[in-house]
Order: structure tokens, then C-alpha cells, then sequence
């Protein structure tokens, strides 16, 4: 015989609950949920939620993990229907919610409610630094403040500082420029915060935060500056020469023609035996020539101010600006037209952005 986990009676062969226990339970967490709901908007106190569970408790069968798996799921909608600009309030209220009901922070962060509130009001934070200037001071001690009842680890912390970064370089971006004050803002953020603009994490790499630098490369580039690397490449450079950006894990095309055979033959054939034929005239091949880009393997691509450059450990290829044509842009690369009868090259695994117009630059 079965027992009821809810009331622990009997529940009869291969049962496990009673169906009204079952019922009572569903409606004792629904009542729960708008209980704690009811204490973001104001119309709960800390005390009259506690009385509320109690009074909840036996008649409705909850036990603590109810109790921590339903304020989960109410963090995680509060947490959704925030705004900001936050304050000290917005704070205060969620620490007074856990620490007034006795949570445990562990049981109740296992869907990661808490991590995503604290992620949530530290970019709040954050982007008050590019919204109404906040100091990067004032925004390290409210993330102090996070941390007191929202602990952080600091991976967590760098994802928020660069994806408000990142939000920041799409906005300066709308209009395909960035102006100085723009520059200066992103260049203070990043260096307040130990941020790498120009060696970023791979899961930042093609985003927005790669598009500023190189829109600030570009602008630089126009006003006379070129970029001082201090990168280390197996290259050398000609004078007066400078890199700009470097893409790896690019993978080189070059055109290959190839030919095949095809044969015409006239005369005539009879049959000699079963099976067999003999073919008497004349005959000949003539060849048929077809391009086709062949993979050359993965490397670096390095544009420099003069050069765009595939570097491999077993092939490398220098284009000068001044012998190309043309470039076709795709969405992953471009391929690139040299000035003559060469053979087509294409490159693939990057934003052709920035390239084009380091080429649409040059060639003014």
C-alpha cells in the first residue's frame, strides 16, 4: 500500500497522494506565491507574509522547500519587471524579503534567481556611468553594496562591466561614427575597470566593443596617427609600416584552375564477338579548365596600414593595397581582386567591417 507524502495516510495501492492532499497543496502554493508577490507592491509586510506561511503550512501541507522554490519564483518576476535607475531601496526591499522570511541563499539560488538580480542592478549601475555620467567610484560602492547581499564572483562582475561596454559601443555606433566625448567615455570605463579593449575575451571578439576600437583606429588613421601595437607577430614590417588589427583563425581560399580530359572520336564500330566492339577513325582529347577555391588551411590575417597579410606556418601571402582592384564584402569575409590576370583570393571567419574601410580610406 502506498502512503500519502502530503498527509502520510494510506493513499491505496500504487498511489502516492491523496488527490484532495494533491489539491490542497497546489492551492496552498498559489495562495503562497500571491502572498510574497504582494509584498514588492507594497501590500505585505514581512511580518504578515511569516504569519501568512504559518497559517498556510499544515492545512496546505508546505514544507520549507516550498516555501524557498516559490520566493525563487517570485525574485525571478520581480527581478524581471525591474527598472532602472536603481537606488539603495530597490536593494533593501529584496535583502529584507530573504532575510525577513529566513531563506536559505543556496537552496534558493539554485535556478540562479539571486545571480541574475545581482547582475541585473550592477549593469543598472554601470550604465548610469554613460546615462548621467555617475563616477566609476560611486558605482564600485554601490557594487560593494550588491555584494553585501547579493555575492558576486568576480567573472560575473567582468560579464556585467563588459556588456554594458558593449551596449554602450552599439549606441555610440548608430549613426557609424564616434565622436571624441564618446572615445574619452569608453577609453575612462575601460581603463577605471581594468578592461581590455583592444586583447578581448573570445566571447567578445566581432562584437561592438571590437567595432569601436576600430572605428577609433580609423579616426586616427584620418587625422595622420597610426596605432601604436605592441603585439608580437612572426612578420616583418616595412617602413613606415603599422598594424592595425589582426583577425585569427581566418581560413585562406585561392583560386586553383584544373582540367579534365574529354575525349571525341569519330569512326565506326562492329561487332567482333559477343560483348565485344572494336572503334576504327580517328580520336582526340580536349582539355576542359575549371576554377575552383581550394582551402589553403587557417592562419592570421594582419591588415596593416599598407598591407593585408595571411600568416600560416605553412603558407603566408602579402596583398599591397596599391595592386587590388577590387573586394567582394561577405557576411564572414571578403575576397579580394588583384590588379592583373591573378588568381582570386578569399578569406573567411571575420567582420569584413573594418577592413573595407581601412580600403575605402586609402583609396580617397
Amino acid at each position: 500500500m502506498g502512503t500519502c507524502k502530503y498527509c502520510g495516510q494510506s493513499a491505496g495501492l500504487l498511489s502516492h497522494a491523496h488527490r484532495e492532499c494533491e489539491e490542497k497543496h497546489e492551492q496552498g502554493l498559489e495562495q503562497l506565491e500571491k502572498i510574497l508577490r504582494q509584498f514588492f507592491s507594497g501590500q505585505q509586510t514581512v511580518q504578515s507574509m511569516r504569519q501568512a506561511i504559518v497559517s498556510l503550512r499544515t492545512p496546505t501541507f508546505l514544507k520549507k522547500s516550498d516555501v524557498e522554490q516559490c520566493a525563487a519564483k517570485v525574485l525571478d518576476a520581480h527581478g524581471e519587471q525591474l527598472r532602472p535607475p536603481y537606488n539603495q531601496q530597490t536593494l533593501d526591499q529584496i535583502n529584507e524579503f530573504i532575510n525577513g522570511l529566513s531563506l536559505d541563499r543556496q537552496a534558493l539560488n539554485e535556478g540562479g534567481c539571486l545571480n541574475k538580480l545581482a547582475e541585473k542592478l550592477l549593469r543598472g549601475y554601470l550604465a548610469s556611468f554613460f546615462v548621467s555620467g555617475t563616477s566609476i567610484a560611486t558605482i564600485k560602492g554601490q557594487e560593494q553594496q550588491i555584494d553585501r547581499v547579493l555575492p558576486m564572483t568576480q567573472s560575473q562582475k567582468l560579464d556585467a562591466y563588459m556588456h554594458v561596454l558593449n551596449r554602450a559601443a552599439h549606441n555610440f555606433l548608430s549613426n557609424g561614427l564616434i565622436s571624441d566625448s564618446e572615445q574619452q567615455q569608453i577609453e575612462q570605463y575601460a581603463q577605471s575597470l581594468s578592461l581590455p579593449l583592444y586583447d578581448l575575451p573570445v566571447q567578445y571578439q566581432g562584437t561592438d566593443i571590437e567595432k569601436v576600437n576600430q572605428a577609433i583606429i580609423i579616426k586616427n588613421l584620418q587625422r595622420g596617427i597610426l596605432p601604436q601595437s605592441s603585439v608580437s607577430l612572426p612578420i616583418l614590417l616595412g617602413k613606415s609600416e603599422a598594424v592595425l588589427w589582426v583577425y585569427d583563425g581566418v581560413t585562406f581560399y585561392q583560386e586553383k584552375i584544373e582540367k579534365e580530359y574529354k575525349h571525341n572520336s569519330g569512326g565506326f564500330s562492329f561487332r567482333i564477338a559477343k560483348g565485344v566492339y572494336y572503334r576504327t577513325g580517328s580520336g582526340r582529347s580536349k582539355p576542359i579548365e575549371h576554377s575552383v577555391m581550394n582551402n589553403e588551411g587557417k592562419g592570421s590575417l594582419i591588415i596593416t596600414n599598407k598591407n593585408i597579410i595571411f600568416y600560416a606556418q605553412t603558407k603566408s601571402v602579402k596583398i599591397p593595397f596599391k595592386i587590388i582592384i577590387g573586394v567582394t564584402p561577405y557576411s564572414d569575409g571578403i575576397e579580394v581582386h588583384k590588379d592583373g590576370n591573378a588568381k582570386r583570393m578569399a578569406f573567411q571567419g571575420f567582420d569584413c567591417w573594418f577592413v573595407m574601410n581601412i580600403l575605402s580610406f586609402v583609396n580617397d
